[in-house]
């Protein structure tokens, strides 16, 4: 923290909020939210607005506090969930103050896999999600392809399987090479996703004569990348045995936290115990002996569960921490932060969701239950009388029309996948507003009609179309600018107090 002093005008910049509020574009609703989880937001967007400059100096806490018009107490615990997040870095007590920092693929794998984990997604829910994002990797990588490219294909085809657990490295390197030929950054933290819900991903367990398949079919594969032969590059990729991460699950400049081992193995714990939405784990005491655990680590890796619904905690006479009920909200937001400080462009979101939005909406035509119809029906008449008034209010509808058709789709890894594309483009929008005149929402809102009549219809051919056309229709706007780093600052500013 000795660089803090260094960034005395950053932190000024950074009391700098926009002559206009600040546009809080999410598919995340606010009222299931606790006052430090919406702070936080908070300053994660304008974090996001000035460009995710790491290393600038937001200022003291106390001065955060006031800032923001809460508590002392209450901003502590905005800052430990930035901090879980990778957002910023906090140096307590005198002399310290906020930092922003870009959030590494660490934090948001973690997150993920702390999800996704508690999902107890099926073996038939996970091939189904891998499927959708192979598509969107074969479709890529014939595409873009290049001359570097090929000179990494050429050293991983040329190596061998020592059938030593070193030898597993050539595997990863052959997937990762398949991954790199995408040219789309998207799809690394999603593979790692995939990877951590796959209980038996991994080539230990694999015998030797598999082993030597899956290498074939692995060389095979990116042969086919390389000659364009998309349709057998499909078949090949689907009966690949996923045999580890092609990045790193967590960060390797720093080892793993007690409070993260920890939530990782009550999370262990509960799959293990059959633990089901609502039993009681314990008290805080009672955990501390049953983990072995020290106060602040448990209390620190309960925050992290808590965020995604592992667990619950309950004050008073009957109270303690019980089991919850998995919500994804927090993590499509960490990744969709992570992917946003990459700087993942406009095109790269697009190129992903566009195969991903037309798989959700084709299961949705076929397993949308009564229940999510009329929960769709209803959220399209808002959508209707409010896509002609205030920009602000049409977009928190159609964002929620857009969650309820992914949501229909009932697979929870591959709506994860999706929504935070979903998420992403709502960052990446609030740095390209659309136009007041409501064009774009009057399209937008037809695109959604006809895609919900097709579901609804249960007709999976005519949604999976529909969605493809439904982006396309954004695809123009979104490719006017090819590049675009989401919130960027386009507007005057002036020092002011922040409404939350």
């Amino acid at each position: 923290m000795a660089h803090i002093r260094e960034h005395s005008n950053a932190a000024i910049e950074m009391h700098m909020i926009a002559d206009t509020p600040l546009r809080n574009w999410t598919l995340i609703d606010p009222t299931h939210e606790g006052l430090p989880t919406r702070i936080a937001r908070r300053v994660a967007l304008e974090i996001m607005e000035m460009n995710w400059p790491a290393g600038a100096y937001l200022g003291p806490e106390r001065e955060l506090a006031d800032r923001y018009g809460v508590s002392a107490p209450t901003l502590d615990q905005a800052l430990r969930i930035l901090e879980d997040d990778g957002v910023v870095a906090v140096k307590r007590g005198r002399g310290g103050g906020v930092v922003v920092t870009k959030p590494p693929i660490g934090s948001a794998a973690r997150t993920t896999a702390l999800y996704l984990a508690a999902t107890n997604a099926s073996a038939a829910d996970i091939a189904e999600a891998g499927l959708a994002l192979d598509a969107v990797v074969v479709q890529l990588a014939c595409a873009r392809i290049d001359l570097g490219d090929l000179e990494i294909a050429r050293g991983v085809l040329a190596a061998s399987d020592d059938g030593t657990e070193q030898g597993l490295a050539l595997f990863q390197a052959l997937d990762e090479a398949v991954l790199s030929a995408t040219h789309n950054p998207v799809l690394a933290p999603f593979a790692s996703a995939l990877h951590a819900a796959d209980p038996n991903s991994g080539a230990q367990a694999m015998r030797q004569d598999e082993r030597r398949e899956q290498l074939a079919l692995r060389k095979a594969l990116l042969k086919a990348l390389i000659a364009n032969e998309a349709t057998t590059a499909l078949e090949l990729i689907g009966k690949r045995k996923r045999v580890g991460p092609p990045s790193p699950l967590r960060d390797t400049d720093r080892p793993l936290r007690r409070s993260e081992a920890m939530a990782e193995q009550i999370t262990r714990y509960i799959a293990a115990a059959g633990g089901q939405p609502g039993a009681r784990l314990g008290r805080e005491d009672e955990l501390m002996r049953r983990f072995s655990s020290g106060r602040l680590a448990l209390r620190e890796a309960l925050r992290m569960l808590e965020r995604v619904g592992v667990v619950e905690t309950r004050c008073g006479r009957n109270g303690g921490v019980f089991v919850g009920r998995p919500r994804p909200d927090a993590t499509i937001s960490t990744v969709a932060l992570y992917l946003s400080a990459l700087g993942v462009s406009q095109a790269d979101q697009i190129g992903a969701r566009a195969v991903l939005e037309q798989r959700s909406a084709a299961l949705a035509a076929q397993r949308i239950t009564p229940g999510q119809g009329a929960e769709l029906e209803a959220a399209l008449r808002v959508e209707e009388a409010a896509y002609s008034g205030e920009h602000d209010a049409w977009v928190a509808a159609g964002s929620r029309v857009e969650r309820l058709i992914i949501d229909a789709c009932n697979n929870p890894i591959l709506s994860f996948l999706t929504l935070v594309l979903v998420e992403l483009s709502l960052y990446q929008a609030i740095a390209d507003p659309a136009e007041a005149d409501g064009s774009l929402a009057a399209t937008v809102f037809g695109n959604h009609r006809r895609i919900a009549g097709a579901i609804l219809a249960g007709d999976p051919a005519f949604a999976a179309r529909e969605a493809l056309l439904h982006i396309e229709t954004i695809k123009p706007r979104a490719g006017s600018s090819p590049r675009l780093t989401p919130m960027a600052p386009q507007r005057s500013w002036k020092l002011t107090q922040v409404a939350v």
